[in-house]
């Protein structure tokens, strides 16, 4: 049986801007850092509208899976 790892988390703890933004812990951010784990669908939970703290966290993941 293949197990799949589905992570919801907020973006809250992940706010920080410029690059002193890496030298903080991240904890959504982290979770992909990691690689040893797969994630296989991840959700990010946010109140309201897309923000700029929601942008900046999905464009580093990207950056970090680059």
């Amino acid at each position: 049986m293949i197990r799949k790892n589905t992570v919801v988390i907020g973006t809250q703890l992940d706010n920080g801007k410029g690059s002193a933004r890496w030298q903080k812990w991240r904890p959504t951010v982290a979770l992909t850092q990691h690689e040893d784990v797969v994630i296989d669908r991840l959700e990010l939970l946010y109140n309201g509208e897309p923000t700029a703290l929601l942008d900046q966290v999905m464009r580093d993941i990207g950056t970090v899976h680059a």
